[in-house]
């Protein structure tokens, strides 16, 4: 039985975990406070 490789598939995983993709964004996490009218 021949089976079909993709030698980047998990490249692509890897960098759709990092960056999100068109359909789902990826979201990057911040810390902010305040002090008075500054963020």
């Amino acid at each position: 039985m021949l089976m079909r490789t993709d030698p980047f598939r998990e490249i692509d995983r890897m960098t759709e975990q990092l960056f999100g993709s068109t359909a789902r964004p990826a979201v990057m996490h911040l810390d902010a406070y305040r002090d008075g009218d500054y963020f």
